[in-house]
C-alpha cells in the first residue's frame, strides 16, 4: 500500500512540474510578444505612421 501512495505522488509531482513549465513557457512568450508589440508600436509613433499603414 505504501508503495502505491510512493507512485501516486511522483505521478501527481510529475504532473504538477510539466503543468507549471507549461505555464511559465506560456507566460514567457506572452511577455516576448507583448514587448515587440509595444516596442514597434513606440517605432511607429516616432515614425509618424498612421493606422492601417501597412494595409495601403
Amino acid at each position: 500500500m505504501s508503495n502505491l501512495n510512493v507512485s501516486q505522488r511522483s505521478l501527481r509531482a510529475q504532473s504538477a512540474l510539466s503543468t507549471n513549465k507549461v505555464l511559465r513557457n506560456t507566460y514567457a512568450l506572452l511577455s516576448v510578444t507583448l514587448i515587440f508589440s509595444a516596442f514597434m508600436a513606440m517605432v511607429s509613433t516616432m515614425m509618424n505612421v498612421g493606422y492601417g499603414a501597412s494595409l495601403a
